[in-house]
């Protein structure tokens, strides 16, 4: 599916393409140029990327642009990607709900607690170590459990 939204008619830092380029660049067959996209778009933080970035969390089939996806939806910061990222906490990847988790408390509306609540019960540490402190931010009180040390796990992420 081809997003059409006018040029933002700046250059955008990203080998000099526009709006348009970048979302059609979200439909390309390589995950290195989709994954650019994501990361250049998020530099963007404009809120008309937010459905077809909403599109790339919840149907992509690389979880490194998922993850992506999601940072630069928390970034945005716009509602309406609240229940997609709600969606993604049910994403099969860790990574990815833990990015959710993330962009849920860089949204910071009440709407996602209950979601968040039971990504406390995720079978990923990170996860729930992510929600944990999401919902002590945004009611104060929950607190982060004390008998699940840090993982150390990694995987360089697309996001900005």
């Amino acid at each position: 599916m081809l997003w059409t939204i006018p040029s933002a008619g700046a250059d955008l830092n990203h080998k000099g393409d526009n709006l348009t380029t970048l979302l059609k660049e979200l439909e390309y067959p390589d995950e290195d140029i989709r994954e650019d996209a994501v990361t250049a778009l998020g530099k963007l933080r404009d809120s008309r990327v937010v459905k077809p970035l909403i599109l790339v969390l919840l149907t992509d089939p690389v979880e490194d642009i998922r993850e992506g996806a999601a940072d630069v939806l928390g970034l945005i910061g716009d509602q309406t990607a609240i229940p997609a990222l709600i969606r993604a906490l049910r994403d099969e990847d860790e990574f990815v709900r833990e990015s959710a988790v993330r962009a849920l408390g860089r949204i910071g509306s009440n709407q996602s607690i209950p979601a968040l609540e039971q990504a406390l019960q995720d079978n990923d540490e990170g996860v729930r170590e992510s929600a944990a402190h999401v919902l002590k931010e945004l009611n104060g009180l929950m607190s982060l459990p004390q008998d699940n040390p840090v993982s150390g796990r990694s995987r360089s992420s697309c996001g900005p």
